[in-house]
């Protein structure tokens, strides 16, 4: 649970001002780190993801794959455009 913060006016000393600026500013910190750490986890656990995805990949399904692409992008390419065939080089 957080403390409460020091009600100033203005006629609380330079002393009492500081130190609520200064608790404010490792409140901020300490908020602010917390925060990064649930980001640092949730970025380790999607990078965990996409190294057990790229892990179960093989060569042969790599090579598929890329067929499958310039198949399914040619045969669009014709549907879009009526051309079929190659073309010369």
């Amino acid at each position: 649970m957080e403390k409460a913060v020091p009600r100033l006016s203005a006629k609380s000393s330079k002393e009492e001002m500081l130190k609520a600026y200064n608790d404010l500013v490792s409140r901020y910190q300490e908020k602010s780190e917390s925060a990064m750490g649930r980001q640092a986890e949730a970025a380790r656990v999607a990078d965990a993801a996409v190294v057990e995805k790229a892990s179960k990949y093989t060569v042969e399904s790599i090579i598929k794959g890329i067929a499958d692409l310039n198949r399914n992008g040619q045969c669009a390419f014709e549907r879009r455009t009526g051309i079929t065939g190659t073309v010369p080089r």
